[in-house]
Parts: C-alpha cells; sequence; structure tokens
C-alpha cells in the first residue's frame, strides 16, 4: 500500500476485502489572529487539512441501492441508464449481485477543509461602568467553536477521528462510517474582578 489515495479491493475465498492507505496530510495548517480595538476584543482560530482523501462508507448505504433506501438526487440522476446515458454511478439495480455496493474508488473523496474551530468577541467595560458596579474589570464575550467549515467533502463532517463507531484503531482514520459531526458551541460568559 505505498499510494495514499488508492483504494485496494482484495478477493479473498469469494468475500470482498476492502482495505484503504493509511491517511497521509499533505498540509495541516492553523491560522490564529488577536485584533483589539477599543473596547473590544476579536480572537479567530481557523484550522484545516489539504491532501487528504476520505473513504466515505456512509455512501454505500444511500447510494449503494440494495437495501430499500432513500438514495442520493445525484445517484438518481446520474445513474447509467443505458447506451448513450450517464455513467457517472451505475445502473440501478435490485437483481445485481452487488447491487451497487461493492467498495470503489468512487467514494474516496477529497477530505481537504479549512473551519473556523474557534472564534471569540469581548467587550471590556469602561472606568465609568466599573466604578458603578465598584468592580475592577469586566469583560462581556461571545465565542463559537466548529462555526463554519468550507469543504467540498459530502459527507457530515471531513474531521475524522478514531472512536468505538468505526474501529478507534489507526487503520480507521480515513473512513466515514457515519460517525456524528463535530458539536457546533455557542457560549455567551462574563469575566469580573472584585
Amino acid at each position: 500500500m505505498d499510494d495514499a489515495f488508492n483504494v485496494f479491493i482484495l478477493l479473498e475465498n469469494g468475500v470482498c476485502i476492502v482495505e484503504v492507505a493509511q491517511v497521509h496530510f499533505i498540509v495541516l495548517y492553523g491560522l490564529t489572529g488577536d485584533v483589539k480595538f477599543k473596547n473590544f476584543d476579536l480572537n479567530v482560530f481557523f484550522q484545516g487539512v489539504y491532501g487528504n482523501k476520505i473513504y466515505n462508507q456512509v455512501l454505500t448505504d444511500i447510494e449503494g441501492f440494495y437495501r430499500p433506501f432513500n438514495i442520493t438526487e445525484r445517484v438518481a440522476t446520474q445513474s447509467w441508464t443505458g447506451p448513450g446515458s450517464t455513467n457517472t454511478f451505475p445502473i440501478l439495480s435490485w437483481t445485481d449481485g452487488a447491487n451497487n455496493k461493492m467498495p470503489s474508488s468512487r467514494f474516496l473523496e477529497s477530505g481537504s477543509y479549512l473551519r473556523l474551530k474557534n472564534v471569540q468577541l469581548g467587550y471590556t467595560l469602561g472606568e465609568n461602568a466599573l466604578k458603578a458596579l465598584k468592580v475592577s474589570s469586566v469583560r462581556l464575550y461571545v465565542s463559537a467553536q466548529n462555526l463554519l467549515t468550507f469543504t467540498k467533502y459530502t459527507g457530515l463532517d471531513p474531521e475524522q477521528y478514531g472512536n468505538s463507531n468505526n474501529g478507534g484503531g489507526p487503520t480507521a482514520v480515513g473512513i466515514d462510517w457515519g460517525t456524528y459531526p463535530s458539536a457546533r458551541t455557542i457560549t455567551f460568559g462574563v469575566n469580573a474582578n472584585f
């Protein structure tokens, strides 16, 4: 498995086994910034990955056409229907032995993304307000985690990690088994010194 971006399909005793090469990030990056203007302060943290691939295992269920599930619009409208039609996706067939769920590179997608991981906007009260409140400092803030994600990945979250849903080991990284995405959290707070 020298190529980090290929899906390897092995047949052992008539059983199809898929092996996805280890994920090798080409670029893992982050950017932080702090800006202050008068009594306002803004802190941002962007984080992302460029160049990795994710095997979207969830698509075998929603585009595999082997169980009576809903299917995606793209597989319904772009499947092969005969000579001269599109060949973006295989024919939709209940009678085909594999029913289009066989492991394939069509389930391999770009995992590149840019995420606004953390952002915090704060306001520190001025001296006049502090005297009235009889405190030495007060700062009001709102912060958000995982606020925005920019990606072409069609799964729930391109930020993959090992857990009990996907086997948890290093070989599970890079395969999306439908793991719940990173939560978007918004917090309001007050910092006060007396």
